[in-house]
């Protein structure tokens, strides 16, 4: 069963099912009431999203923890940069003309989250601006054949699957810029060389990833990975040069084991290994860690089938 990079499957189901664009499913009811400022719940008015943060995550109190280390956060982050990425709202004014980035409004599809006035960092705005996500055609509004406002439903421009999208771009044009195709190798492209000889990741053109580098404090420009979110921080740019690299090294052993495959199958065989070991790491690796051995029962994840699916994955090869 092969898949496209918009995650088309070739199958006899022919299902849109998780592909590129399409609509995730719900994991909760929709609100049908909206959000309300003022609007009471159980008797008490929902506090400012900024007063929750505030509130609950930012400590000065760091406790290790026994048996996880950082690294299951940072997988977290980059597997959830395979599964998903909403599509943004195509404009930053409402339809009466307002700027989201220069208001506080509340008027499609601005946002804005209120900062409360002894707001530990952010001083002296009244908000944070924030952009709503674009819905889905038919989605959001009346319905000609029920007569009532149908839920808003998201957009993922990314493939439902753990399929290394983050690594190699969700669409053939970005798979197209990623890869060496001056070499046959099946290889991905590659930055400089660290001083122990390994790979970084290319430089990024300017409208290939979402850079917010401040060029006053450096010369160097974002790197260019699969996934336009790469650059967020040092840690998840760590893991998509570890990917890199990984991919690389494959089609290398592949090329030694089978000197007769052209770069297009080094390339499609190596990416397929890839996203069986990210599938592997998150089901065997992750997901206990996360859900703990009875919530891996819970959603009928059974070792055995984990296992022997793998092996007989890899046994192709």
């Amino acid at each position: 069963m092969e898949a496209s990079d918009e995650g088309v499957y070739e199958c006899m189901a022919k299902s849109p099912m998780g592909e590129v664009k399409s609509q995730p499913a719900r994991a909760i009811f929709d609100k049908s009431k909206g959000w309300t400022k003022g609007l009471k719940y159980y008797g008490y008015e929902k506090p400012p999203a900024r007063v929750v943060s505030n509130e609950l995550i930012s400590t000065e109190s760091i406790t290790p923890d026994p048996v996880i280390t950082h690294m299951v956060m940072q997988w977290g982050q980059f597997l959830d940069h395979d599964l998903d990425h909403a599509i943004p709202a195509t404009s930053l004014e409402s339809w009466e003309g307002i700027d989201c980035k220069k208001s506080c409004a509340f008027s499609p599809p601005c946002f804005p989250m209120e900062v409360p006035h002894d707001d530990p960092r952010v001083k002296k705005r009244r908000c944070i601006d924030f952009i709503r996500s674009s819905a889905i055609c038919g989605s959001g509004m009346t319905s000609m054949f029920w007569d009532t406002v149908q839920p808003r439903e998201q957009i993922n421009q990314l493939t439902a699957y753990i399929d290394g999208s983050q690594v190699y771009g969700f669409t053939e044009e970005r798979s197209r810029v990623l890869r060496d195709i001056r070499n046959d190798n099946g290889f991905l492209r590659q930055g400089i060389l660290s001083a122990a000889n390994k790979p970084y990741l290319p430089i990024a053109g300017a409208t290939e990833v979402d850079c917010r580098r401040d060029p006053t404090e450096s010369n160097i420009g974002c790197l260019l990975a699969g996934d336009i979110r790469a650059n967020e921080q040092v840690g998840l740019l760590a893991m998509h040069t570890l990917w890199l690299r990984e991919h690389n090294r494959m089609a290398k052993d592949l090329r030694d084991i089978n000197p007769h495959w052209d770069g297009e199958t080094l390339f499609h065989e190596t990416r397929k290994i890839v996203g069986a070991m990210m599938q592997h790491i998150t089901y065997t690796q992750w997901l206990p860690h996360i859900l703990g051995p009875d919530g891996m029962v819970k959603i009928n994840i059974e070792w055995k089938f984990i296992y022997g699916r793998m092996r007989r994955y890899f046994s192709q090869f």
